[in-house]
Protein backbone atom coordinates (compact mmCIF):
# COMPACT_ATOMS: atom_id res chain seq x y z
CA UNK A 1 0.00 0.00 0.00
CA UNK A 2 1.28 3.41 -0.72
CA UNK A 3 2.09 5.61 2.04
CA UNK A 4 -0.43 8.16 2.86
CA UNK A 5 -0.85 11.14 4.99
CA UNK A 6 -3.45 10.38 7.48
CA UNK A 7 -5.48 12.20 10.21
CA UNK A 8 -6.21 10.12 13.18
CA UNK A 9 -9.44 10.71 14.99
CA UNK A 10 -9.00 10.17 18.85
CA UNK A 11 -6.25 10.44 20.94
CA UNK A 12 -6.92 7.52 23.69
CA UNK A 13 -5.32 3.86 24.54
CA UNK A 14 -7.17 2.51 20.77
CA UNK A 15 -5.45 5.62 19.14
CA UNK A 16 -2.10 4.57 20.26
CA UNK A 17 -2.64 1.06 18.51
CA UNK A 18 -4.08 2.61 15.17
CA UNK A 19 -1.12 4.44 15.19
CA UNK A 20 1.02 1.63 15.60
CA UNK A 21 -0.37 0.36 12.58
CA UNK A 22 -0.02 3.52 10.38
CA UNK A 23 3.31 3.55 11.45
CA UNK A 24 4.20 0.05 11.00
CA UNK A 25 2.18 0.13 7.27
CA UNK A 26 4.73 3.33 6.48
CA UNK A 27 2.14 5.81 6.91
CA UNK A 28 2.59 9.37 8.04
CA UNK A 29 0.53 10.81 10.92
CA UNK A 30 -0.15 14.50 9.75
CA UNK A 31 -2.61 15.87 13.00
CA UNK A 32 -4.89 14.05 15.65
CA UNK A 33 -8.35 15.52 16.12
CA UNK A 34 -9.55 15.08 19.74
CA UNK A 35 -11.96 17.59 21.53
CA UNK A 36 -11.76 15.92 24.89
CA UNK A 37 -8.15 15.26 25.52
CA UNK A 38 -5.62 17.88 26.79
CA UNK A 39 -2.30 16.63 25.10
CA UNK A 40 -0.78 19.24 22.63
CA UNK A 41 0.93 16.18 20.19
CA UNK A 42 0.47 12.61 19.98
CA UNK A 43 3.01 10.55 17.96
CA UNK A 44 4.87 13.44 17.09
CA UNK A 45 1.75 14.93 15.42
CA UNK A 46 -0.53 18.48 16.88
CA UNK A 47 -3.21 17.38 18.55
CA UNK A 48 -6.91 19.45 17.30
CA UNK A 49 -10.41 20.24 18.75
CA UNK A 50 -11.71 19.74 15.25
CA UNK A 51 -10.38 19.07 11.54
CA UNK A 52 -8.29 22.22 10.67
CA UNK A 53 -10.29 23.40 6.86
CA UNK A 54 -7.54 21.14 4.58
CA UNK A 55 -9.29 18.90 2.08
CA UNK A 56 -9.26 16.31 1.14
CA UNK A 57 -8.33 14.18 3.62
CA UNK A 58 -7.60 10.70 4.79
CA UNK A 59 -8.62 9.95 7.72
CA UNK A 60 -8.27 6.85 10.67
CA UNK A 61 -10.54 6.17 13.04
CA UNK A 62 -8.82 6.01 16.73
CA UNK A 63 -11.91 5.19 18.36
CA UNK A 64 -12.56 1.40 19.88
CA UNK A 65 -16.17 2.01 20.97
CA UNK A 66 -18.28 0.49 17.68
CA UNK A 67 -20.96 3.07 17.75
CA UNK A 68 -19.03 6.34 18.57
CA UNK A 69 -16.96 4.77 15.42
CA UNK A 70 -19.90 4.76 13.57
CA UNK A 71 -20.94 8.34 14.58
CA UNK A 72 -17.78 10.27 14.23
CA UNK A 73 -17.27 8.61 10.44
CA UNK A 74 -21.02 9.95 9.22
CA UNK A 75 -19.82 12.99 10.79
CA UNK A 76 -16.83 13.48 8.80
CA UNK A 77 -18.56 13.11 5.57
CA UNK A 78 -21.07 15.19 6.67
CA UNK A 79 -18.98 17.59 7.01
CA UNK A 80 -16.08 16.33 3.89
CA UNK A 81 -17.68 14.05 1.72
CA UNK A 82 -14.36 14.04 -0.34
CA UNK A 83 -12.58 12.16 2.99
CA UNK A 84 -10.95 8.71 2.37
CA UNK A 85 -10.80 6.17 4.64
CA UNK A 86 -7.37 3.79 4.23
CA UNK A 87 -7.32 0.43 5.42
CA UNK A 88 -4.65 -0.49 7.94
CA UNK A 89 -3.11 -3.30 8.20
CA UNK A 90 0.20 -3.95 10.45
CA UNK A 91 2.57 -5.85 8.36
CA UNK A 92 2.59 -8.84 10.48
CA UNK A 93 -0.87 -9.66 9.88
CA UNK A 94 -2.18 -11.81 7.43
CA UNK A 95 -4.66 -11.11 5.11
CA UNK A 96 -5.87 -13.20 2.23
CA UNK A 97 -5.40 -11.93 -1.23
CA UNK A 98 -9.06 -12.21 -2.14
CA UNK A 99 -10.44 -11.02 1.29
CA UNK A 100 -12.02 -7.52 0.91
CA UNK A 101 -11.75 -4.94 3.70
CA UNK A 102 -14.07 -1.89 3.89
CA UNK A 103 -12.85 1.81 3.85
CA UNK A 104 -11.17 2.19 7.80
CA UNK A 105 -11.07 -1.18 8.97
CA UNK A 106 -7.99 -1.75 10.84
CA UNK A 107 -6.06 -5.28 10.87
CA UNK A 108 -3.36 -5.32 13.97
CA UNK A 109 -0.34 -7.20 14.41
CA UNK A 110 -0.66 -10.97 13.79
CA UNK A 111 -4.32 -11.07 12.70
CA UNK A 112 -5.57 -13.32 10.26
CA UNK A 113 -8.04 -12.69 7.70
CA UNK A 114 -8.76 -15.92 5.67
CA UNK A 115 -9.69 -16.70 1.79
CA UNK A 116 -13.12 -15.09 0.95
CA UNK A 117 -13.30 -12.65 3.95
CA UNK A 118 -15.61 -9.75 3.19
CA UNK A 119 -15.80 -6.62 6.05
CA UNK A 120 -18.02 -3.86 6.16
CA UNK A 121 -16.57 -0.28 6.64
CA UNK A 122 -14.32 0.83 9.52
CA UNK A 123 -13.85 -2.60 11.23
CA UNK A 124 -11.46 -3.81 13.88
CA UNK A 125 -9.75 -6.83 13.65
CA UNK A 126 -7.35 -6.38 16.80
CA UNK A 127 -4.17 -8.26 17.72
CA UNK A 128 -3.78 -11.86 17.26
CA UNK A 129 -7.13 -11.87 15.98
CA UNK A 130 -8.54 -14.56 13.51
CA UNK A 131 -11.32 -14.14 10.73
CA UNK A 132 -11.53 -17.41 8.65
CA UNK A 133 -12.87 -18.08 5.31
CA UNK A 134 -15.21 -16.88 4.07
CA UNK A 135 -16.99 -14.84 7.04
CA UNK A 136 -19.06 -11.64 6.30
CA UNK A 137 -18.76 -9.08 9.01
CA UNK A 138 -20.53 -6.23 8.71
CA UNK A 139 -20.15 -2.28 9.49
CA UNK A 140 -18.47 -1.33 12.50
CA UNK A 141 -17.70 -4.34 13.77
CA UNK A 142 -14.71 -5.46 16.75
CA UNK A 143 -12.79 -7.88 17.40
CA UNK A 144 -10.89 -7.57 20.62
CA UNK A 145 -7.33 -9.38 20.80
CA UNK A 146 -7.40 -13.03 20.56
CA UNK A 147 -11.29 -13.59 19.14
CA UNK A 148 -11.64 -16.66 16.71
CA UNK A 149 -14.03 -16.45 14.14
CA UNK A 150 -14.72 -19.56 12.10
CA UNK A 151 -15.30 -20.26 8.62
CA UNK A 152 -18.67 -18.83 6.88
CA UNK A 153 -19.79 -16.96 9.76
CA UNK A 154 -21.89 -13.22 9.68
CA UNK A 155 -21.33 -10.77 11.99
CA UNK A 156 -24.00 -7.65 12.27
CA UNK A 157 -23.38 -4.19 12.40
CA UNK A 158 -21.81 -3.27 15.07
CA UNK A 159 -20.97 -6.55 16.81
CA UNK A 160 -18.67 -6.86 19.23
CA UNK A 161 -16.43 -10.23 20.26
CA UNK A 162 -14.59 -10.14 23.29
CA UNK A 163 -11.08 -10.56 24.56
CA UNK A 164 -10.73 -14.76 23.60
CA UNK A 165 -14.33 -15.36 22.23
CA UNK A 166 -14.56 -18.10 19.89
CA UNK A 167 -17.45 -18.42 17.28
CA UNK A 168 -17.52 -21.71 15.41
CA UNK A 169 -18.25 -21.99 11.90
CA UNK A 170 -21.00 -20.82 10.22
CA UNK A 171 -23.11 -19.43 13.17
CA UNK A 172 -25.10 -16.03 12.23
CA UNK A 173 -24.60 -13.07 14.74
CA UNK A 174 -27.01 -10.11 14.96
CA UNK A 175 -26.76 -6.64 14.57
CA UNK A 176 -24.92 -4.86 18.21
CA UNK A 177 -24.41 -8.77 19.82
CA UNK A 178 -21.93 -7.74 22.58
CA UNK A 179 -20.02 -11.29 23.36
CA UNK A 180 -18.21 -11.34 26.12
CA UNK A 181 -14.17 -12.30 26.91
CA UNK A 182 -13.34 -16.01 26.27
CA UNK A 183 -17.17 -17.18 25.73
CA UNK A 184 -17.64 -19.98 22.88
CA UNK A 185 -20.37 -19.21 20.29
CA UNK A 186 -21.67 -22.78 19.13
CA UNK A 187 -25.33 -21.61 18.13
CA UNK A 188 -26.76 -18.55 15.97
CA UNK A 189 -27.48 -15.66 17.95
CA UNK A 190 -30.55 -13.72 16.23
CA UNK A 191 -31.42 -11.30 19.59
CA UNK A 192 -29.19 -8.07 20.04
CA UNK A 193 -28.09 -7.89 23.86
CA UNK A 194 -25.12 -9.62 25.68
CA UNK A 195 -23.94 -12.94 25.46
CA UNK A 196 -21.34 -14.75 27.88
CA UNK A 197 -20.12 -18.57 29.33
CA UNK A 198 -19.36 -21.83 27.54
CA UNK A 199 -21.60 -22.31 25.53
CA UNK A 200 -22.22 -18.34 25.34
CA UNK A 201 -26.41 -17.39 26.45
CA UNK A 202 -28.14 -14.38 26.48
CA UNK A 203 -27.33 -12.49 29.97
CA UNK A 204 -28.40 -9.05 29.28
CA UNK A 205 -30.74 -8.27 26.80
CA UNK A 206 -30.33 -4.81 24.37
CA UNK A 207 -32.34 -2.33 27.00
CA UNK A 208 -29.78 -3.78 29.71
CA UNK A 209 -26.93 -3.34 27.53
CA UNK A 210 -27.92 0.38 25.80
CA UNK A 211 -25.41 2.54 27.93
CA UNK A 212 -22.56 -0.16 26.44
CA UNK A 213 -23.44 0.14 22.46
CA UNK A 214 -24.02 4.02 23.05
CA UNK A 215 -20.73 4.69 23.86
Amino acid sequence: MPSTDIWLFGAGGHARSVHEVLRAGGHRLVGVIDPFTRLKTFGGAPVHATLPAIRPIAAALGLGDNGLRARVMEHILEDTPSAQFPVLVHPTASVAEDAVLGPGTVVFAGAIVGAGVHTGCACVINTLAGVDHDGRLGNFVSLAPGALVGGAVTLGNGAFLGMRATVLPGRQIAADVIIGACALVTRDLSEPGGYWGTPARLQKDRAAMAGFLAR
